[in-house]
């Protein structure tokens, strides 16, 4: 801790503060040390706001004691930082979850689902999940739109036939 004092809050810090809160994220056992392993990651955050390292593992930290609505925050944070199309896709396909099954925010979650179908408007997972969430929310016209786009990516014809006349 001495150390990490001495080498303040600067951006040659980073890799010995990412370093100490693997360790401690390591003995995650105990609820002390696990804040402890948040505490230097957040002061990663604070020193490059824009670490993915760091988000990633302050996210699967407390993604363990389901701390799901600071999840999909960072998650948000996330998916702007990232480049690659199915890494974007995969950050929102999993806020989506959240919100919908941890959080019931359907309405957040519906708008999660559209950003992966703007990232690949052939995914089924996810049509089928705006399906459902419409049907919750009573959204016909969007439903019906939902299931066209279904039977547009369903590759058997049957399939389409029989999600034309759902």
């Amino acid at each position: 801790q001495t150390v990490i004092e001495s080498v303040g809050s600067t951006p040659e810090s980073v890799s010995m503060r990412l370093r100490v809160a693997g360790w401690w994220d390591e003995k995650v056992e105990q609820a002390q040390h696990a804040q402890h392993a948040a505490t230097h990651y957040q002061q990663v955050l604070t020193i490059e706001p824009d670490n993915v390292q760091a988000l990633t593992a302050l996210e699967l930290l407390l993604g363990r004691y389901e701390n799901w609505a600071q999840v999909v925050d960072i998650l948000r944070r996330k998916v702007d930082l990232v480049e690659e199309d199915a890494e974007r896709k995969t950050i929102y396909q999993k806020m989506a979850r959240l919100l919908e099954t941890k959080l019931d925010q359907h309405d957040d979650a519906i708008e999660a689902y559209r950003q992966v179908m703007y990232l690949d408007d052939r995914d089924l997972g996810s049509l089928e999940a705006l399906e459902r969430l419409y049907i919750v929310r009573m959204r016909w016209q969007e439903l019906i739109d939902v299931l066209s786009q279904q039977g547009a990516a369903m590759a058997e014809p049957a399939e389409r036939i029989d999600k034309f006349l759902q």
